[in-house]
């Protein structure tokens, strides 16, 4: 037991005179996590511009409509129901053009990831076009 204890106290002697200082691989977790933060803070945005649009849309009608008028805000609930269906169901392109732009990405092969970026930017605008008549 006398050798258990003076390992232990070798152990603590080495380990408290040594200052932990932050090694190479912090600075690697930093730029991680930033990236990280890069891709989420936009991300978090694009989701809350949907409710925060309607909250202001419903607000407003609210507001200048006629009193005691309840067509204005049945109006707008509908009309903000169909948006939000339509939010979700054109919310395909972006999830599944992300992937394919960034395998092209990672290969290198950066006319590919305009390629794939430019035929979703079509799609996209085709099928905007067709919702909107």
């Amino acid at each position: 037991s006398s050798a258990i204890i003076d390992i232990e106290n070798d152990i603590s002697d080495d380990e408290s005179s040594t200052p932990i200082t932050p090694s190479d691989n912090d600075t690697t977790m930093t730029t991680t996590s930033q990236q990280i933060l890069n891709l989420a803070v936009p991300a978090l945005i694009s989701l809350a511009i949907d409710p925060l649009m309607t909250i202001a849309d419903t607000a407003f009608v609210g507001r200048y409509s006629a009193p005691n008028d309840p067509y204005p805000l049945a109006g707008l609930g509908s009309a903000a129901a169909l948006l939000v269906f339509s939010f979700y169901v054109f919310n395909f392109l972006a999830t599944a053009t992300a992937p394919l732009v960034a395998n092209r990405r990672a290969a290198k092969d950066e006319v590919g990831a305009r390629l794939v970026g430019g035929q979703a930017l079509s799609l996209a605008m085709v099928l905007g076009t067709a919702l909107m008549m």
